[in-house]
């Protein structure tokens, strides 16, 4: 960031965006010819009545562009076009106005080429959520000790064919070819290069592990195609925070247990039949 007027909070993640305050991040020399759009994922859920939160652009030539971020609860991904023929000047401005308390809370603000939506889908979109359970055995005992280790980030599995449509064939295939060497470009906050991610349950931030084609022979401007993502997020998830942004996750009225408490008190059975108690945490 560039510059920062007044106090705004983040957990290294999401920023948390009060009103009074303005945050500038630079993104000079950039032309909306060949980028012409910009996404902001935000949530306008602590917003009161009386505030608004918007994006101001600059552009080199004494201009600028106003975009409104909405007011709704939940987190929303919005697009916005970018005035054609003009370069990004210096900064673009986060803004919270109007009297009141409240905030808006900003994921990412993405400025980009163009949206692309693959043309065929015939297998619907596969989801793996795996745990890290390890195993461990103990001789003569019937069963594992099990450990947990936390989980994988989600990985999803999409497949179809790519035949013409606002690509040929073969441009698609030079263009997810593109995407997945794209990822390698590290950013200035040292992250890969993620791509946002939409279905028809959620979104999330994804990097392409894995693009298989396959040309079926004899039927010019076909391919079969398989494209394997790996969701990117900086922080942990959990129910009450799913940082992959799955609209229906939790599920409504889900409430989930408590961890369970650490015991205080352990009772150790000895081989002549006595026991011995121990008041406190044993490890």
């Amino acid at each position: 960031m560039s510059g920062i007027s007044g106090v705004a909070t983040t957990d290294g993640d999401i920023l948390t965006q009060p009103p009074g305050v303005s945050i500038s991040p630079s993104i000079a020399g950039i032309s909306t010819n060949a980028y012409p759009s910009l996404m902001v994922r935000s949530n306008g859920n602590t917003l009161l009545p009386g505030l608004g939160a918007n994006i101001f652009v600059n552009y080199t030539d004494g201009t600028g562009s106003t975009f409104v971020l909405p007011q709704t609860a939940g987190w929303q991904t919005s697009v916005f076009a970018l005035a054609p023929n003009k370069t990004l000047y210096n900064q673009l401005t986060i803004g919270v106005s109007g009297h009141g308390v409240g905030s808006v809370l900003v994921d990412f603000i993405l400025i980009f080429k163009e949206q692309v939506t693959l043309p065929t889908a015939s297998k619907s979109l596969r989801q793996r959520r795996k745990r890290r359970l390890v195993s461990i055995p103990i001789p003569f005992r019937e069963g594992d000790i099990v450990q947990d280790l936390g989980s994988d980030s989600p990985e999803y599995d999409i497949a179809g064919q790519l035949i013409a449509s606002n690509y040929t064939a073969d441009q698609w295939w030079q263009l997810l070819n593109a995407i997945v060497l794209e990822t390698g470009t590290v950013q200035s906050d040292g992250n890969p290069t993620w791509q946002w991610f939409q279905w028809d349950q959620g979104g999330a931030k994804v990097l392409p592990a894995s693009f298989v084609v396959d040309e079926n022979p004899g039927r010019a401007q076909n391919w079969d195609y398989q494209l394997q993502l790996k969701q990117f997020d900086v922080l942990g998830e959990s129910v009450s925070n799913p940082v992959g942004a799955l609209v229906d996750m939790p599920a409504p009225g889900f409430v989930p247990l408590p961890p369970a408490p650490l015991p205080t008190t352990h009772t150790f059975n000895w081989n002549d039949g006595t026991t011995w108690n121990n008041g406190g945490v044993w490890g």
